[in-house]
Formats: C-alpha cells, structure tokens, sequence
C-alpha cells in the first residue's frame, strides 16, 4: 500500500480530565481531524517536546492543556522549534500552564491572570485584524470562561472583547524570528468547539501558521 503524502503535519498535544476536560479535548481532535484538509494529525498526551519535535518534525504544534511543571529540555525544545521556523497554538488554558516558567509565556505572548465565572460575552475583530486578517470580520458572542491576561505588548491583537472600561485580547499573534506562534483563549466548554464562529477562527490561525511570509 502506498504512503500517503501530506501537505502538513500538526501534533497536538493535550492532556486532561477536568481541565480541560474530555469532549473539549476530543472536539479539537475532531475539528482538526476533519476540517484541516490534507494535514497529518498525531496526538499525544506526553509533553517530552525534547524527543516529540524531531521524532514528528510538525509545521504547528497545539498546546491545550493546565500543566503545572515542564522539564527544562522540553522548554527549551519549545523555544529552539519556534526559533527555528516552527508555529505553535496554544489554546485557553496552555496560558494557565507553567506558571513559574517566565520564558514559556514569552514565547507564547502571555500569562493567565484569573477568570471569572462562566458566562456569555461578545468577540469582535481588532483594528489589526481589519487590515491583515480579512476573513476574521465578523463578531459574534460564545459562553465560556473569560480569561484575563499579562500578555506582550509586542503581539498583535486579533479578536478582543469589552470588559467595563477596557478591551480584553481574546486571540492573538506572534513572531519569533521565522517561528509563528497564536494563542486563543475560549476553551473552556467543549460544546465551543462545535460553533462554526470558533472554528472559523482557529482554522484561520492555522492558515496562517502555514504561510512562509
């Protein structure tokens, strides 16, 4: 039988069993399995990016897990792959992960704050977004965890929403050299996975991750 030939590669590592939990988890697998179109998928639960990067040699890594603690080499494996032109997208709670690694959040562009509970609010496209991502122009409203941020002054706002008397980043984008990463921060709720709204987006991201500028 012949190997099939794929355009790209992602490894999607993700871990959890309340958070995040189960059918989140699976709903990404699914989207990625189904929506990203001649994409090689492989999954895995273990996070030992030190043998996982130049075992796969992926074009994007998905980061969706709430770790407390990452080895030394496996950070610096992180770092080394965006460095070297990989991408990364880290969702919801990979913000809230490795509090205590300062160099994990700058290479992803930011550190989960808090959050409140769970409730509905509305995400619309920056002014960033309007001019170099077109087909991220609509708005549209989920229910899920609103996730406050520490981020990089250096990454460029995407989606924001309006808490009170400021706007609030909601996906992102960043550079490292040719290395690309993006975060998004809804994921909570497995059933957002499911919106086409939201789906939208982290298949924009994806694109983009793809693209050598």
């Amino acid at each position: 039988m012949a190997t099939r030939s794929f355009d790209h590669s992602i490894l999607y590592c993700s871990k959890g069993i309340v958070h995040p939990n189960f059918w989140a988890r699976k709903n990404i697998k699914d989207f990625l399995r189904q929506e990203i179109k001649n994409c090689d998928i492989v999954q895995t639960s273990r996070l030992a990016f030190h043998k996982l990067i130049p075992k796969h040699n992926p074009d994007l890594i998905v980061l969706y897990f709430h770790e407390k603690k990452i080895r030394p080499e496996d950070l610096q494996s992180l770092n080394a792959y965006v460095r070297n032109g990989g991408a990364i997208l880290a969702i919801h709670s990979a913000s809230a992960s490795f509090k205590q690694e300062p160099a994990y959040h700058k290479l992803i562009g930011g550190r989960f704050i808090k959050h409140g509970p769970i409730c509905n609010y509305t995400i619309q496209p920056s002014a960033y977004a309007e001019e170099h991502f077109c087909k991220l122009d609509s708005t549209f409203s989920i229910k899920d965890e609103l996730y406050l941020h520490d981020y990089d002054s250096t990454v460029q706002v995407l989606l924001e929403t309006q808490i009170i008397d400021r706007l609030e980043p909601v996906a992102w984008v960043k550079s490292h050299g040719p290395g690309k990463v993006a975060y998004f921060a809804p994921g909570h709720r497995g059933s957002i996975f499911k919106l086409d709204s939201v789906k939208h987006v982290i298949a924009e991201l994806i694109k983009w991750s793809f693209v050598n500028d």
